[in-house]
C-alpha cells in the first residue's frame, strides 16, 4: 500500500473512532509510522485529508448499494430488505460504513458545508440508483418508482438512527416493523 493510502486507512480509522475533532494530524501521523510533517506531502491540510477519506467511503457505500441491487435474479422485496438487513452488520464490523454514517448524521463543524453536500449526493445518487431498480421491476410495486425510492430512502434513515443511538435489538426490531408496513404500503398485495 502506498504512503498516500496508509495514510487514508489510518485516517479513516480515526476518525470513525475518535471523531473529527479528536483525531490529530499527529496521531494520524504515529498510526502509518510517519512523522507528522510527511502528511502534508500528500494532503495539504486535516480538512483535505478527512474530505478524501469521505468522499472513498461514499464512493464505496454507493458501489456496494448498486451491486446488491443490481445482481442476481431474487425478487425486488428480497434486495431491498436485505440492503437493510446488511446496513448493520456493516455498521458493526466496517470502519468505512461506520465512518460514513457517522459523518452524514454529525458532520464536523469545520468541514460542514462540504460534508453535508456529499452526503446530499449521495442522497441523489441513491435515488436514482432505487428509482431505475423499482422503475425495472414496476410490476412488483403500485405506486409511482420515485416515490417508491424517496420512501426507502426516509425508511433507511430511520433504521440508521437506531444504529447510532440503540442497540442491535433495537434496530432488528425497527426494521422488521417498518420494513411489513413499507412492503405492503408499495406493493401490489
Amino acid at each position: 500500500m502506498n504512503t498516500p493510502d496508509r495514510i487514508k486507512a489510518a485516517a479513516l480509522d480515526l476518525f470513525a473512532s475518535q471523531g473529527y475533532e479528536g483525531t490529530s494530524m499527529a496521531n494520524i501521523a504515529e498510526a502509518v509510522g510517519i512523522k507528522t510533517p510527511s502528511i502534508y506531502a500528500h494532503f495539504k491540510g486535516k480538512e483535505e485529508l478527512f474530505l478524501s477519506v469521505l468522499q472513498d467511503a461514499s464512493r464505496g457505500e454507493l458501489e456496494f448499494a448498486a451491486s446488491h441491487l443490481e445482481a442476481g435474479v431474487e425478487a425486488l422485496d428480497r434486495k431491498l430488505y436485505k440492503l437493510l438487513s446488511h446496513t448493520r452488520g456493516k455498521y458493526e464490523h466496517n470502519g468505512s460504513t461506520k465512518f460514513w454514517i457517522r459523518m452524514m448524521y454529525f458532520p464536523p463543524a469545520s468541514v460542514y458545508r462540504e460534508t453535508i453536500d456529499l452526503s446530499y449526493t449521495y442522497l441523489s445518487r441513491m435515488e436514482e440508483l432505487l428509482t431505475s431498480v423499482f422503475t425495472e421491476d414496476r410490476s412488483a410495486i403500485g405506486v409511482d418508482p420515485d416515490k417508491a425510492a424517496a420512501a426507502f430512502l426516509c425508511l433507511m434513515d430511520g433504521v440508521i438512527v437506531e444504529l447510532l443511538y440503540g442497540t442491535a435489538e433495537s434496530y432488528d426490531k425497527r426494521l422488521e416493523a417498518s420494513w411489513d408496513v413499507y412492503w405492503r404500503g408499495i406493493s401490489h398485495l
